[in-house]
């Protein structure tokens, strides 16, 4: 990916269930790169899985934080402002047949968005 540092980790944790019905907590597991792009930006990648919730194993989260440095011209064209350009991406992967899946990745579903941000200091 030309990163100028890779950094790999792996957690596991247990993450609260706001239900009515089934455990309270999950074990989730989590994989998670970082790639640092000398000054000029992140990748960080994860892909999250639950276990013991009904049909939490049919699919896998992968998502993609970008945190990316850029220079902005002022109206003079002397000076830059130095800007970060976040953007977010989420995608649901599926690894075992589920009834369900429908509901899990139906048109709403955050495989159908990206969410991007801009920020000047």
């Amino acid at each position: 990916k030309g990163a100028t540092t890779t950094q790999h980790r792996s957690i596991t944790y247990l993450h609260p269930v706001k239900s009515s019905v089934g455990p309270s907590e999950a074990k989730t597991s989590r994989e998670q790169w970082m790639f640092r792009f000398h000054n000029n930006g992140i990748i960080l990648e994860n892909i999250t899985a639950v276990t013991g919730i009904p049909m939490a194993d049919c699919f896998r989260i992968h998502d993609q934080w970008i945190i990316e440095q850029q220079q902005n011209q002022k109206e003079d064209k002397h000076d830059s402002v130095p800007t970060l350009l976040f953007s977010v991406s989420f995608k649901i992967e599926f690894i075992k047949r589920t009834m369900y899946r429908g509901i899990i990745d139906g048109p709403k579903s955050p495989n159908r968005k990206c969410y991007g941000r801009e920020s000047s200091h």
